[in-house]
């Protein structure tokens, strides 16, 4: 988590902006991957946004807005407010406070990468070097250079639900 060896060593009185960002990798979309379950959908409150949510999902699990082959979202810059990622959003719609925003969403990060295309895949090697976290010697430098920088570019929104649940 950025910025917090500055504040766990009294470095800083209060949390710079960088603390809240949450990196997204480029061509990634495990957090499209919605599920076919639509039990567990109570955290949105707003009945209008929880039908917005079940229209979006495919009869695959995956939204519809997600382009499968070029891995992006196609709606990107008009996703709705539960497809977007911020501490604003996970504070209001999943009570997360602010400063546990970047944790909550690097953990649902790793657990839909995870589920989505397995713990040994080429996605979460690249979310784990993007965090800046260590990458198991088993899956060694995995696609070519310059692959998995984190980027906002076309990256697919973290959101906060995988398979019809949330964080």
């Amino acid at each position: 988590m950025r910025c917090s060896r500055c504040r766990g060593a009294g470095l800083l009185d209060s949390f710079p902006d960088c603390f809240f960002e949450q990196v997204c990798i480029k061509k990634c979309g495990a957090c499209c991957h919605l599920g076919t379950d639509m039990a567990g959908l109570d955290y949105i409150k707003d009945e209008g946004e929880r039908e917005q949510f079940k229209s979006m999902v495919g009869s695959d699990g995956w939204c519809v807005h997600f382009d499968k082959e070029e891995r992006v979202c196609k709606v990107y810059e008009d996703r709705p407010r539960f497809c977007r990622s911020g501490p604003e959003v996970f504070e209001d719609l999943y009570k997360v406070p602010r400063e546990e925003f970047v944790e909550t969403a690097q953990e649902f990060c790793l657990d839909s990468i995870a589920e989505v295309y397995g713990d040994e895949s080429q996605e979460l090697d690249r979310y784990l070097r993007a965090i800046g976290e260590s990458v198991p010697e088993a899956q060694g430098d995995i696609g070519a250079a310059g692959e998995g920088t984190p980027s906002d570019d076309d990256a697919p929104p973290p959101s906060s639900r995988t398979s019809g649940g949330m964080v």
